[in-house]
């Protein structure tokens, strides 16, 4: 493995063999509320950190509930935008999300969520929330979690690609 933090990471763990990993985090509850940590975990090598995940936390407020980003929350998206950290919004509501999009200075990412036009689900992201991201240049990835995607249990391939296509036609294919 190459820790990686950057793009040249990538092909430098391809030339020597090796598999690039980029660290992560689901949660930004290691900042605590101090932006320092921000800057402290970047230079351990953090390069992406979903803003919340289903619960509220300092910044926002996940899926399960409802409110929106907090102000320490633009504070953080600031920090991390300096810092060029990618802002994920996987698991955010959608008035965190909303409006992370739009405090973000930088493009943000949706890593892993469905459409919601496409199935109901708490954890899937609005036509409306798509088109944001897509306006400000980000990019939304959808998951295959059986449970965003289809009630159904069985034969249920299409259905990962009727959202795929979903969000090409919302979004667009570069998103």
């Amino acid at each position: 493995f190459v820790k990686a933090t950057s793009v040249a990471d990538l092909e430098r763990a391809r030339r020597a063999g090796k598999m690039a990993v980029f660290y992560l985090y689901q949660n930004t509850a290691q900042f605590g509320r101090e932006l320092d940590r921000v800057d402290l975990f970047h230079r351990l090598g953090l390069r992406s950190c979903q803003l919340t995940y289903n619960a509220r936390n300092d910044a926002g407020v996940g899926c399960w509930e409802e409110g929106g980003l907090t102000p320490f929350g633009r504070e953080l998206i600031d920090r991390m935008n300096a810092r060029r950290m990618l802002v994920d919004l996987s698991h955010a509501n959608m008035q965190t999300m909303a409006d992370a999009i739009a405090a973000s200075k930088a493009a943000v990412i949706i890593s892993h969520t469905a459409c919601m036009a496409v199935r109901r689900n708490r954890r899937n992201t609005t036509d409306e929330n798509l088109r944001a991201l897509a306006s400000h240049g980000g990019v939304v990835g959808v998951c295959q979690m059986r449970p965003f995607l289809t009630p159904k249990k069985a034969d249920n391939l299409h259905a990962y690609f009727d959202h795929i296509l979903h969000a090409i036609n919302v979004a667009g294919v570069e998103h």
